[in-house]
């Protein structure tokens, strides 16, 4: 008040409260309590005016009643901050979340947005929320586990006075072991005449082109989407020689360029059995004529086919013939004729291969 008074002046506020400025001083003061320091954007003012002043039991001659006065309030800034939780999933769970923590309850709805896209909303006073679904890498045959980091790219309409975001989560994707089989088969005994085939399979679809390298150092490739594949081997060949035998194949390894299997299983060899056609081959032995008292004599033999070795054979009466590998004509080794007398004793035999 401008001057001093006797009476104690009551001074009645726009808010409806009222001060008293005693007799004999000309103020008072008027306190309003402060809102609080707290983590939101909440800065504003406060403003009163007068509606009365009075002195009990008198009037004044001429009250002039002064205008309003304000007093802005800002903000102290309080950071909240956000964190993220890392998480671990197995590929193949088709979709994974991640876990969102405040420092401070918000005292709204708001939703932040990740950098895969997804989206965390917090609820009016909550501090934790967790984002929605996001997709995964599937379940397959390699080792291909991943890790990879989410941050927040959109703060959203929060009321914090201010929000860090900084923090990041991140998202591993470990490897589920998936085995894949890799066999070979025969596909039945053969013949010398005919070619001897193997399949080899896979006991799954891959999306790759698998290459599967033989115990014989040959490689056959199982097309992307197919499952098997047949290996030649060329026939031998029909001929006259006692050959039958086997063939055996096994699996070195099977590959996917660029890729590693989780489990890769390598089935055992197979075999097919290769078994002789019967053709013949005949020896045939030539007839000789002697004047007795010769001394010796010899047969020639003669073979329809060549020979794949060095061979003797014995006639009935201890001669040998010898055939050289590759020959088909011997001559036998020289065996005693009937000697040289004046008697009509001339004679005829035969000889056999004993």
């Amino acid at each position: 008040v401008d001057r001093v008074l006797a009476d104690d002046l009551v001074v009645t506020l726009s808010n409806g409260e009222q001060v008293t400025i005693r007799a004999g001083e000309q103020s008072v003061a008027y306190s309003v309590p402060a809102q609080g320091d707290d983590v939101y954007a909440d800065a504003g003012s406060i403003t009163l005016g007068l509606t009365d002043a009075s002195v009990a039991g008198r009037v004044f001659e001429d009250l002039q009643l002064g205008g309003d006065a304000t007093v802005n309030i800002t903000d102290t800034v309080d950071t909240t901050t956000l964190t993220l939780g890392d998480v671990t999933v197995a590929e193949g769970s088709d979709s994974a979340t991640v876990s969102a923590t405040l420092s401070n309850p918000t005292d709204r709805a708001f939703t932040v947005t990740l950098s895969n896209g997804a989206t965390i909303t917090f609820a009016a006073g909550a501090t934790i929320a967790t984002s929605s679904a996001f997709a995964v890498q599937s379940d397959d045959v390699y080792q291909d586990g991943e890790s990879y980091t989410l941050r927040v790219t959109d703060a959203g309409e929060h009321n914090f006075e201010q929000l860090d975001t900084s923090d990041t989560a991140t998202v591993t994707v470990t490897d589920t072991v998936d085995t894949v089989n890799v066999t070979i088969d025969s596909n039945g005994d053969v013949t010398e005449a005919q070619d001897v085939v193997f399949t080899v399979k896979v006991d799954r679809v891959l999306a790759d082109d698998l290459v599967v390298t033989l115990s014989n150092g040959e490689q056959v490739t199982i097309r992307a989407g197919e499952q098997s594949v047949a290996y030649t081997v060329p026939a031998q060949g029909d001929d006259v020689y006692a050959d039958a035998g086997s063939v055996t194949v096994g699996l070195d390894k099977a590959e996917v360029a660029g890729k590693t299997f989780e489990d890769l299983q390598l089935g055992a060899p197979a075999t097919v059995q290769i078994s002789d056609t019967t053709d013949t081959t005949t020896l045939t032995l030539g007839d000789i004529t002697v004047a007795e008292g010769s001394d010796s004599a010899t047969v020639s033999a003669t073979l329809s086919n060549p020979t794949d070795r060095a061979f003797t054979v014995t006639l009935s009466n201890g001669a040998t013939i010898t055939f050289a590998a590759g020959a088909t004509t011997g001559t036998s080794s020289a065996f005693a004729v009937q000697g040289d007398d004046v008697y009509q004793d001339g004679e005829s035999y035969t000889l056999s291969v004993t």
